[in-house]
């Protein structure tokens, strides 16, 4: 809203809010007034310029507790192997927005099921993955994927071979190994 229209009557939502214009107030160059929450009865006082179409009257706390639709319990088990614990839910300490957390366990093979906390809003999207970020951004995930294939400082080529090859052994901690090492290997093993 413009602050050069005035409005003196009090304003209702639907949801028991009520922003009292009729005690419209200035401070300095800002306007500002009274609002009443409609979930908690709190009144507190905000800039009119805070108040847009968007704005209903609750108040930071109360919005963000009842912003979620969405109601999880248990354990959600996405189709990679991670699982959402939504039972654990609940308001972060170090989230000055009071944000809601989820735990949620990578289940991608690099990374021994790594625990991490995630907000709620992202956890509740369809295209979520529950892989944490290292694993998010390895082998065909990663946008530097050349097919498997790259090369060492030293100028050998090294191949990425999955958990499930016979030689899978023979790799490093990324599951490389070196090209040459598998010439000796017959042609049926390599490429698995």
């Amino acid at each position: 809203m413009a602050q050069g229209i005035r409005r003196t009557q009090d304003q209702h939502f639907p949801n028991g809010s009520i922003v009292l214009w009729s005690e419209r107030f200035t401070k300095g160059r800002q306007y500002y007034v009274p609002v009443i929450c409609g979930s908690c009865d709190e009144k507190r006082v905000i800039a009119t310029s805070g108040i847009n179409h968007e704005f209903d009257g609750r108040c930071r706390e109360c919005f963000t507790t009842q912003r979620r639709t969405l109601v999880q319990v248990g354990e959600q088990r996405l189709s990679n192997g991670s699982i959402i614990y939504w039972d654990n839910e609940r308001v972060d300490p170090r989230s000055p927005t009071r944000r809601r957390i989820v735990t949620v366990r990578c289940g991608d093979k690099y990374c021994n099921s790594s625990v991490r906390q995630v907000p709620v809003h992202i956890a509740a999207q369809p295209e979520f993955t529950g892989l944490c970020r290292r694993c998010a951004h390895r082998g065909e995930a990663s946008s530097t994927w050349k097919g498997g294939r790259k090369k060492t400082r030293q100028g050998y080529i090294q191949v990425k071979l999955q958990p499930n090859h016979p030689f899978y052994s023979m790799t490093n901690e990324d599951g490389y190994v070196l090209e040459h090492r598998l010439e000796r290997i017959p042609d049926s093993f390599v490429g698995w």
